[in-house]
């Protein structure tokens, strides 16, 4: 799915037989997701899913990674979120999160088919993060004095 659901599942299923421990909040909601990608969610019990909520942000000032693994994406808030908070992310090797992550330093960029995947490097290296901030174009500020 677009969502990239499933590749972070069998990324986990990596984790899993590397014989790491590790616990992962999922902030989402499953009504689009198929059957079977539901099924997975649940028997994992290492996934604890919580509803989607302006709340769930908290979490990424703790959280060791935040994983964004869609097919596509325009601007991706939840990436830029994380940065902000200096949380690394694992994301989706297109366009739109390669202009954000360099890979190494700000979290990983991975391939869709996990090619690229290790493991011992994400569980291991800690990354120092630099709070992200983005410059706002001017014609916004205008835009929202009514001027445009």
């Amino acid at each position: 799915n677009e969502k990239g659901i499933d590749v972070m599942l069998d990324m986990f299923d990596r984790f899993m037989a590397a014989g790491k421990e590790f616990v992962v909040f999922m902030a989402t909601a499953l009504e689009q997701a198929v059957q079977p990608t539901r099924d997975r969610i649940k028997a994992a019990d290492y996934i604890l899913q919580i509803p989607p909520s302006i709340y769930a942000q908290e979490l990424m000032r703790s959280a060791d990674f935040l994983v964004q693994l869609s097919d596509q994406e325009s601007y991706c808030y939840s990436v830029r979120e994380a940065l902000q908070v200096k949380t690394p992310c694992i994301v989706s090797d297109i366009p739109e999160l390669r202009k954000l992550i360099q890979d190494g330093e700000n979290g990983y960029v991975l391939k869709k088919d996990l090619s690229n995947l290790d493991v011992e490097k994400i569980f291991t290296k800690k990354l120092k993060l630099k709070a992200y901030t983005e410059e706002v174009d001017p014609i916004w500020g205008k835009v929202l004095e009514g001027e445009l």
